[in-house]
């Protein structure tokens, strides 16, 4: 005996239709139950009874072709569901959990990937907007260079320098990796200590960064290397402590 959860009634197996993908081989609802269920769609659903009337059409058209495909339906159905394992490995594969979790990693991945573009295309939405209103809007290009002016001078006032060779070098020995987060990007130059709070210039308060961390980051004082970076790269602790890089 089965109970049927539309018309609360306890019916005998025979009574239910085969479900492949439920546990007991049988659908939920009872024969008479999903009959109904699918008069009504048919008589309320006008795409779903214009779809079964061109099947039925096709299906006229040549009934040869489509009795030799019931056939081999039924040939097919025949060999395999009498092999329990065959049925035990289908009802294992097509089983509520691991669909389930198929779907959610399936979603993960599209969301990262999804993700990934918005930001590059919200990045080069910014960097055209900022482009063109660069070139006209007066006020703004003069508030901008007179930002980097500003910057600059503090940069001189604070003291201390770096070359290029000393930077190339950090972003080598992380293996490109932001030491925050440890993804490989396009890193960027990120003062420990904010050169607005005084930080120096010196390659001992540069970090390497990639643009989402410099952000969030903003004017906090966090020093991420002793954290990620010998954890990335643990055999390069000794050669970049002569750049004055180890301060933990």
């Amino acid at each position: 005996m089965k109970h049927c959860p539309q018309c609360e009634r306890d019916l005998p197996e025979s009574e239910f239709g085969r479900d492949k993908n439920r546990t007991s081989g049988l659908t939920c609802w009872c024969k008479a139950c999903k009959n109904r269920k699918a008069r009504e769609r048919y008589a309320t659903d006008p795409e779903h009874r214009i779809a079964k009337a061109t099947y039925r059409k096709k299906r006229l058209e040549d009934p040869k072709k489509y009795a030799r495909h019931l056939e081999l339906q039924h040939d097919w159905r025949a060999k395999h569901y009498k092999d329990p394992d065959y049925v035990a490995s289908e009802r294992e594969r097509t089983s509520w959990a691991n669909r389930t979790s198929e779907q959610k990693r399936r979603k993960r991945q599209t969301n990262r990937v999804w993700r990934a573009e918005h930001r590059e295309h919200v990045n080069r939405s910014h960097r055209e907007y900022v482009k063109d209103r660069y070139h006209n809007d007066p006020q703004f290009k003069k508030q901008l260079r007179d930002y980097f002016t500003r910057r600059r001078n503090t940069e001189r006032a604070n003291g201390g320098s770096y070359t290029a060779e000393e930077w190339n070098t950090m972003c080598l020995l992380v293996g490109g990796r932001c030491v925050a987060c440890g993804q490989i990007a396009k890193l960027e130059v990120d003062h420990i200590v904010p050169v607005s709070m005084g930080g120096g210039n010196d390659i001992d308060n540069i970090q390497p960064l990639c643009r989402s961390c410099n952000a969030v980051k903003r004017t906090d004082v966090e020093d991420f290397r002793p954290l990620t970076l010998w954890a990335i790269m643990p055999e390069t602790r000794a050669e970049f402590a002569c750049l004055g890089g180890d301060n933990g």
